[in-house]
């Protein structure tokens, strides 16, 4: 899943979440529910669906966003390994230019 996609699923699933419980109790738990009971329930239900599934979903963008930060690290690492390993060859060459210019 990528980054953008977990971000409109954290923002959609609670707006599904709600819509799609209005409709079902609106359209067939109404006899069965009063109004205010129903009107209660509807934050508790969107809280407890939200809890399950959009956590997960910012544990996946956080577990992202660390894996992201590790391969930052390594890449600089790898940058400045570079960076030094030229400076020593040239600095190498140099010395056995100089070297064999005096003989």
């Amino acid at each position: 899943m990528t980054y953008k996609q977990i971000k409109w699923l954290i923002l959609l699933i609670p707006t599904l979440t709600s819509a799609t419980w209005e409709y079902v109790r609106h359209k067939y738990l109404l006899p069965y529910i009063f109004m205010e009971v129903g009107n209660l329930l509807s934050p508790v239900f969107v809280f407890l669906v939200t809890m399950i599934v959009v956590v997960k979903l910012f544990k996946i963008l956080e577990h992202m966003k660390e894996e992201l930060e590790k391969e930052k690290a390594q890449k600089s690492i790898l940058e400045e390994r570079e960076k030094l390993s030229r400076e020593l060859h040239d600095s190498i060459a140099q010395t056995l230019f100089l070297l064999s210019v005096k003989e």
